[in-house]
């Protein structure tokens, strides 16, 4: 039986993002072993390896997983390593010079690179060599937008193939919503049901910039923006947020919802879902609200691209300040009849993205990498 393991730093990831895949390889005689920071159990995974990673890169405690990793992967004898996220990624690729030597073949999805057009000047100085290097020990790069694609097959010497991501669950969010439901949600969690309803789902912190909506909120002629910016999420910079739309005399107008087990319900009552965030791989919070054919208005960066194109299956801001934002949410939230058009559009836009047709060429390149396939 070919064999498999699948790393990332936090268990999280493979539970959100890759369980699919792992019982579609299952299913297909591989033997899947997963490495992580805790257990996991699936009927897919043959065996969880615990591995004592950090999410930093600069943490000592990433020099021990390196020794336990390396350990496991001279030990075990797998025929491919799949890995994820910057860190584990990176611990995988150094333990695994010596096994790839001997065969094993190494698969890395770079989920978003951090070095990206416009990132900061000491992401450039220290992940962009890093990752250069590390593609010396990669056989296949897979990457998840076209300005990843374009740099990444220009400048590192591995194979680079571009992929569609991990893919979304259509399921839930394909469902007809009734006027009642709406209504129903919307008093729930304290809104008026005639006032525009503005989505953002994410983790509060300062990538998402949650601050810059709330500051669009406060922002232009009146009170500012006429609409409920409705925030769930949980994260450190939650106080923070929360006294911002205080000091701004919108706390009326923005709620945070905390951490919520019904997205696909949320997606799916707003009149518009935002995406403020400065840096994204492919963002399934687009994605979700596009399958359930609500509007999206995102900020200009990689990963939006990739999905919007402006006017047409969603809505892309200029730039970062309060006042294009403000701009943007008015002209938008306006015109109910091409909200509608245009999150049809973005609909039929996202059906590539669904779970079976994304993880289909993942697949196909790990089953290519068995022995037997060689």
């Amino acid at each position: 039986m070919s064999t498999i393991l699948v790393t990332a730093t936090v268990p999280v990831h493979i539970e959100r993002f890759h369980l699919p895949l792992l019982r579609r390889l299952s299913g297909a005689g591989w033997e899947v072993h997963v490495a992580s920071r805790a257990d996991l159990v699936d009927e897919s995974i043959a065996k969880s390896h615990v591995v004592p990673w950090t999410r930093s890169p600069f943490s000592f405690g990433n020099i021990r997983a390196y020794r336990q990793l390396k350990s496991l992967l001279d030990r075990e004898h797998f025929d491919v390593v799949y890995c994820h996220t910057p860190v584990g990624g990176a611990i995988t690729r150094l333990a695994a010079r010596d096994a790839r030597k001997r065969g094993t073949k190494v698969v890395y999805m770079a989920h978003g690179f951090h070095f990206y057009r416009g990132a900061p000047l000491v992401n450039w100085l220290v992940y962009y060599p890093a990752e250069k290097i590390l593609s010396h020990l990669t056989d296949d790069l897979l990457v998840i937008n076209g300005e990843d694609f374009d740099r990444a097959s220009k400048k590192f010497p591995t194979n680079v193939v571009m992929t569609r991501g991990v893919g979304i669950d259509f399921h839930s969010f394909e469902g007809e919503v009734t006027r009642a439901m709406r209504t129903q949600l919307r008093e729930s969690i304290g809104l008026q049901v005639d006032r525009p309803m503005v989505l953002a789902v994410g983790e509060l912190n300062k990538n998402k910039n949650h601050e810059l909506l709330i500051r669009a909120w406060a922002t232009g002629p009146g009170d500012g923006i006429d609409a409920d910016l409705v925030v769930a999420g949980t994260g450190g910079l939650c106080e923070h947020l929360e006294a911002l739309a205080a000091d701004l005399g919108v706390a009326d107008r923005v709620h945070f919802l905390g951490y919520r087990t019904d997205i696909p319900d949320l997606v799916s009552v707003a009149d518009l879902l935002v995406s403020s965030s400065r840096r994204e791989g492919l963002p399934q919070n687009v994605v979700e609200a596009m399958a359930a054919g609500t509007p999206v208005l995102a900020s200009p960066i990689r990963g939006h691209f990739d999905l919007i194109t402006h006017g047409t299956t969603g809505f892309l801001t200029q730039g970062f300040t309060p006042e294009e934002w403000a701009l943007a949410l008015r002209t938008i939230l306006s015109d109910p009849d091409r909200l509608s058009r245009v999150g049809s559009a973005g609909r039929v836009s996202a059906r590539k993205y669904r779970l079976p047709e994304a993880m289909q060429p993942v697949f196909a390149i790990l089953d290519s990498l068995k022995p037997s396939a060689a």
